[in-house]
């Protein structure tokens, strides 16, 4: 059931419309799109530059950058939605290089192969070590009595090097589609 809502347009006027949906995503943008075909007037708010919501790409020195996940699995039901929507998703599966870059600017940038990890290199044997340490102490994690910090805040008490951490919050985010580690859970 939509109820009529009053809004301002750009122009000034005041206009009604029957559904206001907030989020320029791709779930905001299906809605916005179902709800036209039926007929309602349809606003759609979001706050970002341009819709698409972390479906969106940049281009930065020659490269692309997604701003979140841009897989979709091929026979699910959100490729099904953007078929019927008349959006054909252009693509395949990425080729995998098995490096990880490491460094927060171009000046400390280095690339290592995964492999590397453990048996080059790129870390020494105490991170290593601490690595091992972390993973393996996992499943011991009491999550209830952590949740009120941010993963930066729990890496911060728990590893010593600062190499490690950025690997966790690596791993993290390709993991999770999320790169807020400063961000604390927050019940809804």
């Amino acid at each position: 059931m939509t109820m009529p809502v009053n809004a301002m347009n750009r122009s000034g006027d005041s206009e009604v419309w029957d559904t206001i949906v907030i989020g320029g995503g791709l779930a905001g943008l299906a809605a916005s799109v179902y709800l036209a075909r039926r007929g309602l007037r349809v606003l759609l708010l979001e706050k970002g530059t341009a819709p698409g919501g972390r479906a969106i790409s940049s281009v930065r020195d020659g490269g692309v950058f997604n701003l979140g996940p841009h897989a979709l699995y091929q026979h699910g039901k959100g490729m099904s939605v953007l078929r019927e929507l008349g959006v054909a998703p252009s693509g395949g599966k990425p080729r995998l290089s098995g490096q990880l870059v490491f460094g927060g600017d171009k000046e400390s940038e280095r690339t290592v192969p995964m492999a590397h990890l453990f048996l080059g290199s790129a870390l020494s044997w105490a991170e290593k070590m601490e690595l091992l340490r972390f993973y393996r102490g996992l499943r011991k994690v009491d999550t209830h009595a952590i949740r009120s910090r941010s993963l930066s805040e729990y890496l911060s008490g728990e590893i010593g090097s600062g190499t490690i951490r950025e690997l966790i919050t690596m791993l993290v985010r390709v993991s999770s589609y999320s790169h807020a580690p400063e961000l604390k859970h927050v019940r809804v």
